[in-house]
């Protein structure tokens, strides 16, 4: 999770594209917390909501099926999970938009890059780190 706040990070400092203007009125009536939002600065892009929770949504997804299906669990909850994954990724990509704080463009750009970030990071995990997991935790670190 840290490598994908680091590399959010990077990239909004190097993107450097604004948030959307957001009137007012319509953002007042859409929203009890409108107050607050409006002080929210920084960079927009990628959103790091939508990147944040669809690396988790990948994640989970390429573990479910390549570890734990493997090891005998039900498929339906596996699918149950990744399907409830996937739904809470999409209502929070879809309320960044709604609320006004990102663009349709941020939003799908900083969802590509959560999943293509949680399908590295499962790679690594998957078959660099747990291959070397007994040297790791003999190791005197």
């Amino acid at each position: 999770m840290l490598f994908n706040e680091f590399l959010n990070y990077v990239l909004k400092h190097l993107i450097k594209a604004p948030r959307p203007l957001v009137h007012r009125k319509n953002f007042a009536s859409r929203s009890l917390c409108f107050s607050a939002s409006l002080l929210v600065t920084g960079y927009a892009m990628p959103s790091n909501h939508s990147q944040f929770m669809f690396f988790m949504a990948c994640y989970l997804f390429l573990f479910c099926t390549c570890r734990l299906l493997r090891q005998h669990y039900s498929a339906v909850y596996l699918n149950s999970a990744c399907i409830f994954a996937l739904l809470l990724s999409c209502i929070t990509a879809y309320s960044r938009l709604y609320l006004g704080f990102h663009t349709f463009q941020q939003i799908c750009i900083g969802s590509l890059i959560g999943i293509i970030a949680g399908f590295c990071w499962f790679l690594l995990v998957h078959f660099i780190l747990i291959p070397r997991f007994s040297y790791i935790t003999d190791s005197r670190l």
